[in-house]
């Protein structure tokens, strides 16, 4: 019989070769621009040349999401959730992530209402551009950051560091904590672009109280509560792929 830890760990490394082997190549038909380009229901702005860099990877994103949601619709009845499911959403109910999932699908926010009506907007932090002399100084300070959301907004805003991620993660960085005995941090996970996109997106859709205590590894996330699990963004992330 597997101890529970190592059990936990084999779910959490199957769970990420199949979204490796889920990976969609659907590719945006975003012309490049300076103005704002609309890929499903969210927009890019700010991004020039990269329109389409940054609208493939939220093709793939929502790709990614809509398998999620059909992986728990294929599921038992909600009680009776798979170990994959309960690896990262320990007593939560599935129709609460279910509803979570599809808001982010349909790009309209589950929890946010004063800009319901707004599009999301994935923004492109252009260094050099007088507008975003503070989004810069984010981008480049002394922790300099890839992407992040606004609280109580409806933007996302993307460092240049972002554009030179890998858009999806690698097989090999899923089984490479495991065979070298490292801590399952997810750490290379972490940083693809539609890891990014999704991490930042579920802020914006599970609202300010996502930002609290907020756990990043996979070895952290699989240990949170059923509270903490259905509000920490690194569980949906993680879990949708």
């Amino acid at each position: 019989m597997l101890h529970p830890t190592t059990a936990t760990k084999l779910v959490v490394i199957l769970l990420c070769y199949l979204t490796s082997f889920a990976l969609s190549d659907n590719a945006a038909g975003a012309a490049a621009g300076r103005g704002a380009v609309a890929v499903g229901p969210y927009q890019i702005e700010q991004c020039a040349a990269q329109n389409l860099t940054v609208g493939r990877a939220l093709m793939a994103m929502r790709e990614n999401i809509l398998q999620a949601i059909r992986y728990i619709d294929a599921m038992p009845t909600p009680g009776a959730e798979t170990e994959i499911y309960e690896a990262f959403f320990h007593g939560v109910n599935s129709s609460k992530v279910r509803g979570v999932l599809v808001s982010a699908l349909r790009g309209g926010p589950t929890y946010h209402t004063r800009h319901a009506k707004t599009p999301v907007a994935f923004i492109c932090v252009l260094y050099g551009n007088p507008a975003m002399v503070q989004e810069t100084a984010d981008c480049k300070g002394t922790s300099p950051m890839t992407a992040w959301h606004t609280p109580d907004s409806h933007f996302i805003f993307l460092c240049q560091s972002f554009l030179f991620q890998a858009q999806e993660p690698k097989r090999e960085d899923c089984a490479e904590y495991s065979r070298r005995r490292k801590r399952l941090s997810g750490s290379k996970i972490q940083i693809t672009q539609t890891m990014l996109l999704l991490h930042e997106l579920m802020h914006l859709m599970l609202g300010e109280a996502s930002f609290e205590h907020e756990v990043y590894t996979i070895n952290e996330v699989v240990r949170l509560g059923p509270a903490k699990s259905a509000i920490n963004a690194a569980n949906y992330a993680y879990f949708v792929g």
